[in-house]
C-alpha cells in the first residue's frame, strides 16, 4: 500500500518579536491560532499525518544538538517528537506565553534544528512528504552563508518549507519575482528590500510558499472530515447482446454524515461496556427466551404471521449479477434536474487492469457527447441489492474522459401535485402584476448562480458544493473540541464562521432589498383575532 501521511515540523517563534498587537490580539496569538486548526483539523479528519512542536526563543532548552554537547542551539525547546496530532498537543499549544528573549538570533538555528528532526528522528517511519511550518516575524533574515546552507539541506533531504509571517507568495508570484504582500501596520519597522530578497531566494530555492496570517486563519478556520482512500465498484457495462465493457466506478459526490457516537460510562469513560439483550416472555413468570427461538412477525388483525429468513429470501426479487446494463438512449436535455434522485454520483471509468476496456469506452462516450445523448441504465449494486434505474453523462476533459452516474426515479417515485388555481371567481385572492412583478424581482436578485465575485472581478456561483462545507459538522466539531476542553461549561455559541455559511451572503441581501421592501408594502399583513366564541341557542325541545 503507499504511503500517504506527511511528517509536519511545526517552528514556533516566541519571542519578543511576536508581542506586537495585531488588528484582532497579537503577533503570537495568530500563530498559536494558526496552530490550534492546523491540529484540530488533523484530530478531526483522523489524520495519520505526525506533526513535531518545536518553540525557540524559550527561557529553557531541550534539543538533539545540545544534548550532543553543542552550546549554538540554546533556547530551542523540542516539545513533541513526531506523533499523531492529540488533545495533549493542543492542550499545550491554547496555554503557550511569550517571553522576552531577543529570538532573532537564533532563527536559523531554529530550522535547522527542524531539519534534523525530519530527517534523523523519524525512527525508521515511511513518510510520503516532509514539511516544515515556519511561524515568525522575519524581521531579520538569514546571513548568506547559513541561508545558502539551510537550502541545501532542505533541498537534499526533500523537505518543503512554508512560512507564516509577514510574506506572502504563490508559485505565480514567485516565477514573476513580484512576491510579497506585508503588513506595513504590524511590520513598520521593517527593512522589507532587504527581507523580500532574503525570503524570496529561500523560496525559489526550495519552491516553498508563504502566507500572511490573514490569508492563513480563513484558509485553517473550517474542520475537516476523514479522507478515505477511493475504492473503485468493479462491475460490467452491458451494452446489447454483444458487448461488454469492464467499469471501475468511483463515488464523486456523497451525502457527508457525521461519525456515529458511542456509549461511554460516565463514571469511567475507558471502562468497556458490553451489550446483553435478552428476551423476556410476555407474562407474569416473564421466562427467558434463547435468541434462536425467535422468529420476526407480522401482525395481521389479531394474528401473528411468523416470517422467517428463508421466507424473506424466497420472497425477495432476484437482481442478478452486479453491474449495469444500457436500455436505451435519449437526448440530454430530456433529462431534467429534478428527475435526479439517490445520495451520490459516480464517475464510471474504463477498468485499469483490463488493457482494452478504456479503448473500447472511449468511443461510447465520445458518441455519447457529439450526439448530445445520455444512455439510460440498470444498476445493480450487487446480487442481494436492489435494481435501481439512472443515466450516463459523458464528461470529456484534456487529461480525463469519463461517464457520470446518477441514480433516476421510477414511475411510482413520481409525484404529481395538483394544486387549486390562484385565480378564481373571488379576485380578492389573485395577486396583482405588480405583486408578482416584486415576487419575481426577489426570486431573481437572490440568484446564486451570479451571486459572487472572483479575484479578477468576474462573476461565480456561490455555494458551490466542492467548497461549501457542513454547517451541521463544523457545529458537532466546535462542541465537541469546546467540551473536551472545558467538560463543566455550557456549550459555546455558534462560531461566526459557521453563521456566515448558514446567513444569506451581505451582497445578495443588499441586492434584495429594494424588492423586499416592496413585498413589505404590497402584501400588508392584518391581525386577525379570533372570533369569540358564542353561547349555543336554546331551542323549545331543551325547556
Amino acid at each position: 500500500m503507499a504511503v500517504t501521511k506527511e511528517a509536519i515540523a511545526i517552528v514556533l517563534d516566541v519571542g519578543r518579536c511576536m508581542h506586537d498587537e495585531t488588528k484582532y490580539s497579537s503577533i503570537l496569538q495568530d500563530a498559536k491560532n494558526c496552530i490550534t486548526m492546523i491540529i484540530q483539523r488533523k484530530i478531526f479528519s483522523e489524520s495519520k499525518d505526525e506533526i513535531a512542536l518545536i518553540l525557540f526563543g524559550t527561557l529553557d532548552t531541550s534539543n538533539s544538538f545540545t544534548e550532543q554537547g553543542s552550546s549554538d542551539y540554546l533556547n530551542i525547546n523540542v516539545i513533541q517528537d513526531l506523533k499523531p496530532a492529540n488533545w495533549d498537543l493542543l492542550g499545550y499549544v491554547n496555554d503557550i506565553t511569550g517571553t522576552d528573549f531577543p529570538s532573532e538570533i537564533i532563527r536559523e538555528n531554529a530550522l535547522s534544528v527542524a531539519v534534523d528532526l525530519l530527517q534523523n528522528n523519524v525512527n525508521g517511519k515511511k513518510f510520503f512528504t516532509r514539511r516544515i511550518l515556519f511561524l515568525s516575524r522575519f524581521d531579520d533574515m538569514f546571513s548568506p552563508s547559513s541561508m545558502d546552507r539551510i537550502c541545501e539541506d532542505l533541498k537534499a533531504f526533500k523537505i518543503d518549507l512554508n512560512l507564516i509571517g509577514p510574506i506572502s507568495a504563490s508559485d505565480e508570484t514567485l516565477t514573476n519575482q513580484n512576491v510579497f504582500q506585508l503588513d506595513q501596520k504590524i511590520y513598520r519597522n521593517l527593512d522589507q528590500g532587504t527581507t523580500e530578497n532574503a525570503i524570496w531566494k529561500i523560496l525559489r530555492e526550495v519552491n516553498g510558499e508563504a502566507y500572511t496570517f490573514s490569508e492563513a486563519l480563513p484558509a485553517l478556520i473550517y474542520y475537516q472530515k476523514k479522507k478515505v482512500q477511493p475504492q473503485p465498484w468493479n462491475a460490467n457495462l452491458d451494452i446489447g447482446t454483444n458487448l461488454t465493457i469492464p467499469i471501475s466506478a468511483y463515488i464523486k459526490v456523497n451525502e457527508c454524515k457525521a461519525k456515529p457516537w458511542k456509549n461511554a460510562y460516565a463514571e469511567k469513560l475507558n471502562a468497556k461496556i458490553e451489550k446483553r439483550v435478552t428476551y423476556l416472555m410476555n407474562d407474569e413468570y416473564q421466562m427467558e427466551v434463547p435468541k434462536e427461538h425467535i422468529v420476526p412477525a407480522y401482525k395481521y388483525g389479531t394474528t401473528l404471521v411468523p416470517f422467517t429468513e428463508e421466507d424473506k429470501m424466497n420472497m425477495d426479487y432476484q437482481s442478478g449479477e452486479k453491474g449495469m446494463k444500457v436500455l436505451g438512449f435519449t437526448k440530454s436535455e430530456n433529462i431534467l434536474r429534478f428527475h435526479y434522485i439517490g445520495d451520490k454520483s459516480m464517475y464510471v471509468f474504463g477498468q485499469k487492469n483490463r488493457e482494452l476496456a478504456g479503448v473500447i469506452l472511449a468511443p461510447f462516450i465520445q458518441a455519447l457527447h457529439d450526439t448530445n445523448m445520455v444512455a439510460i441504465v440498470r444498476y445493480v449494486y450487487s446480487p442481494r441489492s436492489a435494481p435501481k434505474i439512472g443515466f450516463l453523462y459523458p464528461k470529456i476533459k484534456p487529461n480525463y474522459e469519463c461517464l457520470i452516474f446518477i441514480a433516476l426515479p421510477f414511475m411510482e417515485d413520481m409525484r404529481h401535485f395538483i394544486f387549486t388555481p390562484l385565480k378564481q371567481e373571488n379576485t380578492d385572492f389573485y395577486p396583482t402584476d405588480e405583486q408578482l412583478n416584486a415576487v419575481d424581482g426577489l426570486i431573481t436578485s437572490m440568484d446564486l448562480s451570479a451571486a459572487s465575485v472572483e479575484d479578477d472581478g468576474s462573476v461565480c456561483e456561490s455555494l458551490k458544493p466542492k467548497t461549501t462545507v457542513n454547517p451541521y459538522l463544523q457545529r458537532l466539531y466546535q462542541c465537541l473540541q469546546h467540551r473536551a476542553f472545558h467538560p463543566d461549561k455550557p456549550l459555546p455559541e455558534i462560531a461566526p464562521q459557521i453563521k456566515d455559511i448558514i446567513n444569506p451572503l451581505p451582497n445578495v441581501l443588499q441586492k434584495a432589498e429594494p424588492y423586499m421592501q416592496k413585498i413589505r408594502t404590497l402584501f400588508t399583513l392584518k391581525e386577525c383575532l379570533p372570533k369569540a366564541a358564542q353561547e349555543p341557542k336554546l331551542e323549545i325541545e331543551d325547556l
